[in-house]
């Protein structure tokens, strides 16, 4: 008898298991589709998911532009004018000084990001 209550808990637990389980893998797909949606509605007018001005201008530290560009680029970049192209990594050694601060201006392009500015100012 005590062997036939251990298995039936055993076989209520496997299947409390397994109905999380599958909860969890559709919640996952779910997420995932809208996530997917967002992205739909955002890539046509990148001026309203960045809530930014054309033209705005914000000051950023080196090391955050340091940051920016351990990353694949996601849009064109200049820095002191060097142009360097989106979808590249790039080494920050000699193009960004950690000390210095740098004026941000976003260059929208026909509703969209076009390219990002960053000028070096008085060093800190």
């Amino acid at each position: 008898m005590e062997q036939i209550e251990e298995f039936l808990y055993q076989a209520f637990c496997a299947a409390v298991f397994c109905l999380a389980l599958s909860l969890f893998f559709q919640m996952t797909e779910r997420y995932s589709d809208l996530l997917e949606g967002g992205r739909g509605l955002l890539e046509g007018d990148l001026t309203l998911s960045s809530g930014e001005e054309a033209g705005q201008e914000e000051t950023v530290t080196g090391s955050e532009l340091m940051l920016i560009l351990h990353d694949v680029l996601q849009e064109d970049i200049e820095i002191d004018g060097i142009l360097l192209q989106k979808g590249g990594i790039y080494k920050p050694d000699g193009l960004v000084g950690a000390q210095k601060q740098y004026r941000k201006t976003v260059i929208y392009e026909e509703g969209r990001v076009g390219r990002i500015v960053y000028s070096s100012s008085v060093s800190t």
